[in-house]
This record gives structure tokens, sequence and C-alpha cells, in this order.
């Protein structure tokens, strides 16, 4: 495809955009009157604003193969794709970063590829009908927009686009009109970010002070992301428009679907993937004579068929993740957890309950978390991934010797005091997450919780004897459901989080708690929730 073409057209194209506020990425529509008056910022009821996102690259890949039609073959694109920088959200991808000249044209690049790639293997996905007609391309042009752009065209994009078919169809063929129009679409602020359109001021803002609430589609749309990592599909769209989201019970049916989908293992994967920071096996070395690339894979993949099996087939709670006593191996990693192999690789086998437990013992987590230092960054992990108490960083000038003690000195001990003791329940387990003296009950070092933020659920402060002990504490803790909230919380709205989000944190925790832990009460209670389908008026 010839690139100053596309950008020539382009330019026509995108003269016309809605305005975007760049700090809070609010797209209202036309004539709506926007003067929510002082914004308050100890209402209880209040929510922060939300910045202008682009698709993070898990989320452009998921949507673009959905809108497509195209897979894993496009490896090169998708390559490509992955070198745009995302930006971080407390640990979890956002496209909260300004996009420079360069991510520009990687952009530009990647839609080029991609249309042309699906001009030419999947066309038959992609149009039904005969493109020389007027009718055919006004057609395709309204429904592939409609999925591309998360709601209906109107009638000036649809002009413009088809405008932009004709002129390239006339002077360069049926075939480059097609690639060039999607790749526009590709190209398009209204695909790349997610646009949130808002409902006029005065309709309902859902009871959250200083917001107002997401139009249908926009909202359909933060729906789709958060369940599928994706764009919606038609059924979305459709029940969208109908009015079907409107009420909790519309919203409860396509939940209900939505997690029933295959697509929610997208979602699962992707969660999960960031939670436990399994991008950090990449690039961990171990010295021993049983490292190697397919270990490292095979520990990755445990880890995701175990969350994917306690989230679509089983039970969702929370104590399960962290304390169930089954795992799906291969034969070195039997070998590695001391049983036997399975008859068939990463078939369910049964664990040892005082040696494993969960997400804790599984050998990516030790293993990742266990290079140098394993008591600090074990430790470091329970404590900000399942607690959500991160300490500080270290000061940047601080200097030491080998021998300080961590747990003794100022100012290391302030945070030292609140991960060692943590982490040194792990103690039993190598760098690469195998058991040490199996056999041996004797001397197992215990679980030390202090609580120097005064901030732990008590029941989790002192000291527990067993790994089944300390997961059931977590498992079963308020202070780990709210945990669990928060981080659910990030991942949907790609921020963290702030003092005007504290209410709804809460609420979350409650309600998951009260719910004994079950993650898909937690997600159906997000989808649910006001605050969800609406958006802060301006940033305070």
């Amino acid at each position: 495809m010839d690139s100053m073409r596309l950008i020539g057209a382009l330019c026509a194209l995108l003269l016309p955009l809605p305005t975007l506020s760049g700090c809070t990425g609010m797209v209202h529509e036309p004539g709506a009157q926007n003067d929510p008056g002082e914004p308050q910022a100890n209402a209880r009821s209040a929510i922060s604003a939300s910045p202008l996102r682009r698709l993070t690259s898990t989320e452009y890949r998921n949507t673009a193969q959905d809108l497509l039609g195209q897979g894993d073959e496009l490896t090169a694109i998708w390559s490509e794709l992955a070198s745009i920088p995302d930006g971080d959200a407390h640990g979890f991808a956002s496209g909260n970063i300004a996009a420079d000249l360069e991510v520009i044209r990687q952009y530009q690049s990647v839609a080029e590829k991609l249309a042309e790639a699906a001009v030419s293997t999947q066309r038959s996905f992609l149009v039904s009908c005969d493109l020389g007609t007027p009718e055919c391309v006004e057609q395709f042009i309204t429904q592939f927009g409609r999925r591309a752009f998360r709601r209906p065209l109107s009638s000036a994009d649809v002009e413009r686009y088809v405008a932009l078919y004709r002129a390239v169809s006339e002077a360069d063929g049926l075939d480059l009109a097609l690639e060039t129009v999607i790749a526009g679409f590709l190209f398009s602020p209204n695909f790349l970010y997610h646009k949130e359109f808002m409902t006029n001021a005065s309709q309902n803002s859902n009871g959250v002070d200083g917001a107002i609430a997401l139009d249908p589609y926009a909202f359909a749309s933060r729906l789709s992301y958060l369940l599928w990592s994706s764009m919606p599909d038609d059924e979305l769209l459709d029940a969208a428009g109908a009015g079907d989201l409107d009420d909790d019970t519309g919203v409860a049916a396509q939940v209900e679907r939505m997690v029933d989908d295959p697509r929610f293992a997208r979602t699962i994967n992707n969660f999960h993937e960031q939670w436990l920071e399994l991008s950090l096996l990449e690039s961990t070395e171990r010295t021993d004579p049983e490292w190697n690339d397919s270990l490292k894979q095979a520990m990755r993949q445990e880890t995701m068929q175990f969350v994917d099996y306690v989230w679509r087939q089983g039970d969702a709670r929370i104590e399960t993740l962290l304390g169930a006593s089954f795992s799906f191996v291969n034969g070195p990693l039997a070998e590695l957890y001391g049983i036997d192999p399975p008859s068939k690789d990463f078939d369910r086998v049964d664990l040892n309950p005082d040696e494993r437990s969960g997400l804790l013992t599984h050998a990516s987590v030790l293993t990742q978390f266990g290079t140098v230092f394993p008591e600090v960054h074990r430790g470091l992990f329970i404590r900000d991934r399942i607690l959500c108490d991160r300490p500080p960083p270290p000061p940047p000038d601080l200097e030491l010797d080998g021998t300080v003690s961590r747990l003794e000195t100022q100012p290391c001990s302030g945070c030292h005091v609140s991960m060692d003791p943590i982490g040194q329940g792990f103690a039993g387990y190598d760098s690469m997450g195998r058991k040490e003296n199996p056999d041996s009950a004797d001397d197992r070092p215990a679980f030390q919780v202090h609580d120097n933020s005064r901030s732990l659920d008590p029941s989790l402060v002192g000291t527990f004897s067993s790994l089944r002990e300390f997961a059931r504490r977590l498992a079963t803790s308020e202070h780990v459901a709210r945990c669990m909230s928060t981080e659910w919380f990030r991942f949907a709205m790609g921020r963290g989080e702030s003092e005007r989000d504290a209410w709804v944190l809460d609420q979350l925790g409650t309600d998951l708690a009260e719910a004994d832990g079950d993650l898909r009460h937690l997600l159906l209670r997000i989808a649910m929730s006001p605050w969800f389908r609406a958006r802060a008026e301006a940033t305070p």
C-alpha cells in the first residue's frame, strides 16, 4: 500500500473528529451541555477522572483478530505491534501515555500491513457482497465501521469513507480501495482510543457525584474490554442500541453470556499474566542443570492453565486460587514437585497440601522472585500484589555493606520488617520452586506478618507455623478481598486508584468478602456498579 496515499486520505477523514479533552479523555455528544459545577472532592459517591487511553498492545491485537478474522499466523505484524510501548497503571498495562511521532508511524505501519493481509486472505470473512456496487460499499462501511469504532457510524462518517473508497477504486482498483478503507479505520483515533462518549449532563449520572453517564455504546465497549480484552460483538452492540444495558437485569444477562464465552479466557490470561508478573520469567536464568526454556515455558503454562480452570470450570474463589492442592503439570514439572507425572502432559494432579498452596507455591511465582534475596522479593510479592501494601523504594543514595542487617538497621528495617519475615516462610523452596528436604517437618520456617502501616486485617497479623494456615488466613481475609478488588479496579479502569475511589474499593471489597471470595461475583458487581457506567466530569 502507498503510505503517502494513506496519509493523504486520512487527513481528510480525521479533520471532523469530535473535540477531545487531553486530561480526561472525555468525548461529549454534539450539543451536550456540560456544567457540573464545583467538583466535590470529599463526596462519598465521587470518582476520579480517567485519562484518555489508547488500546493496549494486547487489546489492539485481540480487537484486530476479532475484527479481521486473523490469527496467530501474522507473527511479524504482532511482533511489530508488541514493540509499541504501553503505559503502566500500578502493574497493569494501560494506554495512558501520549503517542509520539514514532508511535504514530508504527500504528500506521501496522494498520497498512493488517489491511493488506486481511484483503488477501480474509476477503470472504470481511465482505459478502459485490463491492463494485454502491450499495455493497455503503453496507460494508456501515457494518465494518460499527464494529471498528464500537458504535454506529454517523452519516458524515459513512460519507467520508464512501468517498475515500470511490476515489481510490477509480484510480487503483477495488482491492486497493478496500485495503485503504480498512487501514483508515484501523488508523483512526476512533479505533485506537477508548473514546467514551457521554450522555447529556442533564441526564442520569447513575447517582455518582460530579460524573456523567456513559452512552450505551461506550458502556458496552467498557464492558467488553473488561470481560474479553477486546471489542464488543454484534450481540452486545445490538443490546446497547436496544436499551437492554440500561438496567441491571440486562447487564447481568450480558455478563453471564460473556463469561461463558471462550473469549473470557483472554481476560483471565491477560489479568493474571500481569498481576503475577509472569513476564519476569522470560529473563530469568538459573545455573541448575535442569533449567531450560522448556521448563520455563512449562512453569508459565501450569499457572495459566490453573487460573483458567479455577475461573472457567471451578468455583473462581480466592481460597482456591491461593490454597488449592492441585495443579496441571507435565513430566519435568512433576519431577520438580516430587510427584509422579500425569499420564498426559498438563493433566490435573493432586499435590501435597503441606507443600503446595495454589499460586503461592507455583514454580513460576517462586522462581521469578527467587533469584537474589528471595526472602525480600517473595515477601514483597505478597505484600504488594496480595495485600496491596507495597513499601516505598529504598533511598537512591543508600550504601550498605554485607554486615548490615536489613531487619535491625534504619532506614532499612522500616520496610524490610514488613517483607522479609513473610518471605522467610518460603525458605524451604529453592530458586526454582523445588521443595528442599520435603520429608522433614522439623524447623519449618514460619510466616510472620507485621503491621507497620497499621492498615492490615488483624487476623493477618502474627506468626503462622504452616503454609496451609497462612494461605487460609490470606484467602479468608477481608483485607485480601479488598486488595483483589483493587487489582481488578486497576485492570478494568486502566488507571490507579485515588482517595476519591476509596468508597468504590471499600464497597467492592465488602461485597467480595460477603460472597465468600467469589471473583466472578466481583466482575458482575463491577459491571453493574454506577461508577463503571459513568465518567468523572472534570479533574478536581
